[in-house]
């Protein structure tokens, strides 16, 4: 890495935390995205398959978990 880089890095991670993957999607915190879904699906279907999946999978597994279930007459 050059050094203009190393110092670009730098002063990017000096400027504070980093917003989280729910801020980058508009949501405060990972409650605030999973209560969203519930407008589109059932609650407890929501927070049991985000529970089983993990937050690493909110934007992709959780989504099509929930997709396939409602194509699947599910709810």
């Amino acid at each position: 890495m050059k050094n203009a880089d190393m110092h670009t890095l730098a002063a990017s991670l000096a400027t504070g935390p980093r917003p989280s993957v729910y801020q980058l999607h508009g949501f405060a915190s990972r409650r605030e995205y999973l209560e969203s879904l519930c407008d589109e699906y059932p609650r407890s279907f929501v927070f049991s398959l985000a529970a089983v999946l993990g937050p690493n999978e909110d934007f992709d597994g959780l989504i099509t978990g929930l997709e396939d279930a409602a194509d699947m007459g599910e709810f």
